[in-house]
């Protein structure tokens, strides 16, 4: 769509940060409140969530011409919207698979949704290689969110990953960011002088 819209590299540049700051900004905070929610309702709540986004972006361009900061925004906000669903569906395996399963059930996790971006690519470029509107496309995205709804309402038991509630929430972000700045004062430093020094030469 942007490339429609010919917006030349830079668009596509702040596309890429557009799917890449909530990752920076929310990953603590969401991971520490998926820590403390039940699982299954924070997946089903932020596929709605996801479907409701798309459904109203299409509205947008049915009353009005798409402009590329509509789409940063939708990307922006759907990527927020990963970053409770993913650490979720993770956290969720340890508790419906039997923990000798878990290896297994947790590389089958990760095929599962290296191989769904990948026939997502594929199908959509050749959908749209064969004539598709982009509507049409938005509207199998909502479909396969519904779908993902309605596959985890069949996961059993539902699953409230922590039940310690002494610790807040914001308590355990704090946590998260010490750890991060005293992992990377102690680790990462020689790593990152080394490829300094390798870009400097």
């Amino acid at each position: 769509m942007l490339e429609l819209q010919g917006v030349g590299s830079m668009g596509i540049s702040i596309l890429y940060l557009a799917a890449g700051i909530p990752a920076f900004l929310f990953a603590i905070p969401a991971g520490a409140f998926v820590e403390r929610s039940n699982l299954q309702r924070t997946m089903i709540t932020t596929d709605a969530i996801r479907a409701l986004l798309v459904f109203l972006f299409i509205m947008v361009g049915y009353f009005t011409t798409v402009a590329p900061l509509f789409i940063y925004i939708l990307l922006f906000l759907i990527t927020i919207n990963d970053m409770f669903f993913l650490p979720a569906s993770q956290s969720l395996l340890r508790w419906v698979v039997p923990e000798k399963l878990r290896p297994q059930a947790n590389g089958q996790l990760q095929i599962a949704m290296m191989t769904g971006k990948l026939l997502s690519f594929t199908l959509g470029a050749y959908l749209i290689k064969a004539g598709f509107e982009l509507t049409s496309l938005l509207f199998m995205v909502i479909a396969a969110f519904a779908l993902s709804i309605v596959l985890i309402l069949f996961i059993r038991p539902a699953v409230m990953n922590n039940t310690d509630k002494t610790t807040k929430t914001l308590q355990m972000v704090t946590e998260g960011l010490t750890f991060i700045k005293n992992t990377t004062y102690q680790n990462i430093s020689p790593s990152m002088i080394t490829l300094s020094t390798f870009g400097i030469n």
